[in-house]
């Protein structure tokens, strides 16, 4: 990570644009392969209330924050951003997300999804607008959909809105109706406010990212860490990998949380202070730690698999020794 001094000597050459862009333009931007998801990003978190509070808070004209992005060249590629599939072109100019990626991928993923759509909840992005009680539902375990509810992914276009609305079984009530462009004029035209940055330096990137998530409640530290290590070019590169690779032995699954502590202690620093300490004093320390910690977390369950008694990881009565072992094995 940088330091002060590095800091004032890698700082961005230009300021970060501040602009804003619609909900239906950045949707648009999403679908045409434009916006891209770093590496370091973690993997889609929200659930369906969370979607179905965003959609709500655009709707009622709450502010739902800004996004930060980072402009840059892109190759071709297939994105899957939930359940929209992309084939990104080759692009100079592509926007990296920093910084919003849930919040993008909810607004695309419900209302740019491919037809026909759910009408049972596959996932947290199947949403309707109910324009009797205005609004936003997931749909019925049953997949009983009301004949009022309208289908998100109908209110981004005015024009398609229109023909659907016109064989909708509630055509002919005014208020419904009015209920309906209402709701899809309110989500296209929302305006979010937004920042591009403009460096080729990703340690910038990272350095930001890292400071808007150190103190939020919605990054664990485990995420935290895969984000700025993850691409170290090592493997095992993430804590989920080395899970993954610790469950060949036969003992189950670490837990991420465990990892991180075992981690940490195979580089004898303190488990008991929290990470962005060690972030803040030993970046380099920590960059490949989760590839070199795996031979003696390796050992450290088969030394446990060999205990009659210990049939699975988490039958062992306290996750203390873990690190312990880890650290007494490392350091040999």
């Amino acid at each position: 990570r940088l330091d002060a001094s590095d800091v004032r000597k890698k700082r961005l050459a230009v300021q970060p644009e501040a602009d804003t862009d619609t909900v239906e333009s950045l949707v648009r931007k999403v679908r045409a392969g434009l916006v891209r998801i770093p590496s370091f990003q973690r993997d889609l978190k929200w659930k369906a209330k969370d979607v179905r509070d965003l959609f709500d808070s655009v709707y009622v004209g709450y502010p739902i924050g800004a996004l930060l992005l980072r402009k840059a060249p892109a190759e071709a590629e297939q994105l899957t951003l939930g359940p929209l599939r992309i084939q990104a072109p080759e692009t100079p100019s592509a926007l990296w997300v920093v910084d919003g990626q849930q919040r993008l991928v909810s607004l695309a993923a419900a209302l740019d999804r491919p037809v026909p759509i759910p009408e049972t909840p596959d996932d947290p992005y199947v949403v309707y607008f109910d324009p009797e009680a205005r609004s936003f539902e997931p749909p019925p375990t049953t997949g009983d959909i009301p004949d009022t509810w309208v289908p998100l992914a109908e209110l981004l276009d005015a024009t398609r809105l229109s023909e659907w609305v016109f064989n909708w079984p509630h055509a002919q009530d005014a208020d419904l109706r009015k209920a309906v462009f209402d709701a899809g004029a309110r989500l296209r035209q929302y305006s979010i406010p937004l920042y591009t940055v403009e460096t080729e330096d990703a340690s910038i990137l990272k350095e930001i990212f890292y400071r808007i998530n150190k103190k939020g409640k919605g990054l664990v530290w485990e995420e935290v860490f895969n984000a700025m290590f993850g691409d170290a070019g090592a493997e095992p590169a993430t804590l989920s990998d080395l899970s993954a690779r610790l469950a060949d032995v036969g003992m189950g699954t670490v837990s991420e949380d465990l990892l991180l502590n075992c981690v940490i202690a195979s580089k004898g620093l303190d488990v008991t202070q929290n990470v962005s300490v060690h972030y803040d004093r030993h970046p380099e320390l920590l960059r490949s730690a989760v590839s070199e910690a795996l031979p003696a977390l390796s050992s450290v369950i088969a030394y446990l698999k060999d205990r009659p008694e210990l049939t699975q990881i988490k039958l062992n009565p306290s996750a203390a020794t873990h690190p312990a072992l880890t650290r007494y094995i490392a350091s040999y």
